[in-house]
């Protein structure tokens, strides 16, 4: 309201008694939170000053304020141009774009707007939302980091940004292993990855194979010192989080990292914790479930996953979850339902197409199967699917093959 107010005054300049008059009424109507009553005022305002880009930045900011974003935006686009330097027509037009739904569209206003004003965090944040729901996230690093640095003391802050990092190290790690999986680079990352994870024995082969490739990893700049780097600097986004003491974020991270160590009881120790300090976060709740299963509690996973999927029931992820939990107890003919969901939601989903497969060997579809296990065994992390395969592929008697997964299914997880 503050910006709102400040570009009100600055429209009252050379005006005659009567749109003095008007003017003054349409400020006291947006100070009182009445903008729908403010539209008319401003709109006859307009037509009696045609031309005036600061009387019609105030009529978009009465129409964005009342909720009419499409009028808002036929408004701003315009003033945009007449006002280069205007920082609340960008902000406005990019939220009322991302109101239409329309985050693309909304990423260029919002830019601009960060550009004019780099120290406002809610224009920032705006812009990181817009670049999320157009699918950049690569896009939002500097504007996490650029947060994280001017709210230092704010947990969501910090741990947003090393998720930021770890998934930038992740989906990196992933594209080398589809395109070089057999490389001395991503073989020590492996052995790394390995080392983090507690799994000593697996690490120490992957490195073993590394050395046989190249006595020390690649000089910097490589991909190596890339997701190095990345791990690095999310580990400095946790750490910074764990010394601002404890908070819904924390428990997220400590929940995340138990995980990784397959420690499933602990890290719903910790999830219960967060849901109890955040009180229906469906994104805790699905972390919640998510461990419940993992831990073996499906009585309390299930149950939970089928009352998220009534909120969300495109939520690819979680008919996923809701698959892996049933496959788990054993129900692989129901579980086969709900992950034949997931890829419908999304055909490009590795996760669904890997349990897919493991739910139709489980029930004697080893044929069916075997395609949704070729595709997901590029990202096979652990050998579970190149197992699995291999015995599909001695179900349906190619021997050859089902010999070569069990013997890459041994090395992924010796």
């Amino acid at each position: 309201m503050r910006i709102v107010l400040a570009l009100l005054t600055a429209a009252l300049c050379a005006q005659t008694p009567e749109q003095l008059r008007l003017s003054q009424q349409g400020k006291q109507l947006m100070a009182a939170g009445r903008f729908a009553e403010a539209v008319p005022v401003y709109e006859t305002l307009t037509r009696q000053a045609p031309g005036n880009p600061e009387l019609q930045l105030n009529l978009g900011t009465a129409l964005h304020m009342a909720g009419r974003d499409q009028a808002a935006v036929a408004i701003l686009e315009p003033v945009t141009r007449q006002l280069p330097r205007a920082f609340s027509a960008f902000t406005l037009l990019g939220t009322s774009l991302l109101r239409l739904g329309q985050p693309a569209a909304a990423i260029a206003p919002l830019e601009r707007a960060v550009e004019l004003n780099p120290r406002d965090s809610e224009a920032r944040r705006l812009l990181i939302e817009a670049l999320l729901a157009a699918n950049r996230t690569a896009a939002t690093l500097p504007h996490r980091e650029a947060l994280a640095a001017q709210t230092p003391d704010d947990p969501a802050a910090w741990f947003r940004l090393g998720q930021l990092y770890s998934s930038l190290a992740d989906d990196a790690l992933a594209q080398l292993r589809r395109t070089a999986p057999a490389s001395a680079v991503t073989l020590y990352l492996l052995a790394e990855a390995r080392q983090q994870q507690g799994r000593k024995t697996a690490a120490a082969w992957f490195s073993s194979q590394a050395r046989a490739l190249s006595p020390q990893p690649p000089p910097c700049p490589s991909p190596y010192c890339t997701i190095r780097d990345y791990a690095a600097k999310a580990r400095a986004a946790f750490a910074r989080l764990d010394n601002l003491g404890d908070s819904v974020e924390w428990r997220q991270t400590r929940a995340s990292m138990l995980t990784n160590q397959n420690k499933h009881p602990e890290a719903v120790a910790e999830w219960r914790a967060a849901v109890r300090m955040a009180a229906g976060r469906p994104d805790l709740e699905q972390g919640l479930a998510a461990s419940l299963c993992a831990a073996g509690l499906y009585d309390e996973g299930q149950p939970l996953l089928r009352k998220l999927l009534r909120g969300e029931p495109g939520n690819a992820e979680l008919h996923l979850l809701l698959g892996e939990c049933l496959l788990a107890k054993g129900d692989a003919e129901t579980a086969t339902l709900s992950l034949r969901r997931a890829l419908a939601l999304n055909p490009g989903f590795p996760p669904a197409r890997a349990a897919l497969g493991r739910a139709l060997a489980a029930t004697g579809k080893f044929a069916e199967a075997i395609p949704h296990l070729e595709a997901a065994l590029p990202d096979d992390d652990d050998g579970a699917t190149h197992f699995q395969i291999s015995r599909a592929y001695t179900a349906t008697g190619q021997k050859d093959k089902a010999e070569a997964a069990a013997k890459r299914s041994q090395e992924l997880h010796p």
